[in-house]
């Protein structure tokens, strides 16, 4: 008996079933479009050097070095002319504040006598106050933003290990000195590889000279070996031609006397 054949729409209905089962596709995620509404507060940019601006609320912030790794900052504001005026007036609080450090006065002293004088001036010029702010930085290591400067001072000290800080001069003073000590450190270094470099020169010079000696010296006794072969061989080959001369004078004398003999002995049976 034959097999029962499947009905052709039955075949056709299991392969379209067997192509069209497939896993669905998930949906496509819908992209956000950013806004100011839903954009992240993001860090301050600085706008100029000295002044950042907050994209998100457009507050200016103004901040320089009181000194190396310590910096001192006003509170944010809303017009730019402002914190370009508060800008200015921290430099003038840190040239105050270099002049201070050159005349051999106390850090501490020096900067509040400078903040004090800044804030007077701005007084009787009628500007908008500054409240001021610290924060150190030293090694990828900040510390805590602080209005107290005796805080900031105790926080500089901490992370960076140095008691006072030194004004412009003296910290350019220092790395012109640091940069000659390193220029010497590689000067000395370079001196150092040259002579090792004529040292090993010499040394090699010196190893091939060794060289073509001990070659001279093999060649000479080689020679002189081969010349006392050679004289031996000669020598023994005047031995040998002597002992040959008198082997063959005496063979001769042997063939002269047994010829002599034979004649004897010819005659006596011809007689």
């Amino acid at each position: 008996d034959l097999p029962k054949t499947r009905k052709l729409s039955a075949v056709r209905a299991v392969s379209k079933k067997r192509f069209t089962n497939k896993t669905p596709k998930a949906p496509k995620r819908k992209t956000l479009v950013k806004t100011d509404a839903n954009r992240p507060a993001r860090a301050a940019k600085p706008l100029v050097k000295g002044i950042s601006c907050n994209k998100r609320n457009n507050n200016y912030q103004t901040h320089i070095c009181l000194c190396t790794n310590l910096m001192i900052m006003t509170q944010t504001v809303k017009d730019l002319g402002a914190a370009i005026d508060m800008h200015i007036s921290l430099v003038q609080i840190r040239q105050h504040v270099e002049v201070g450090l050159e005349e051999g006065k106390d850090f501490r002293q020096v900067a509040l006598d400078a903040m004090e004088a800044v804030r007077k001036e701005r007084a009787a010029a009628g500007a908008e106050e500054m409240r001021l702010s610290f924060r150190s930085a030293f090694r990828k290591e900040y510390t805590l933003t602080t209005h107290d400067l005796d805080t900031a001072i105790q926080d500089w000290r901490r992370i960076t290990g140095q008691q006072e800080p030194l004004s412009g001069l003296s910290i350019k003073a220092l790395r012109e000195q640091e940069k000659a000590r390193k220029q010497a450190e590689k000067q000395a270094e370079r001196e150092d590889q040259r002579a090792e470099k004529l040292e090993r020169a010499r040394q090699k010079l010196q190893q091939r000279e060794w060289k073509l000696m001990a070659r001279q010296r093999r060649q000479e006794q080689q020679q002189a070996r081969l010349e006392a072969r050679q004289k031996r061989h000669e020598e023994l080959h005047g031995k040998r031609l002597a002992f040959a001369r008198i082997k063959h004078g005496r063979l001769q004398a042997m063939v002269l006397a047994l010829q002599a003999r034979f004649q004897k002995i010819r005659r006596q049976k011809l007689l």
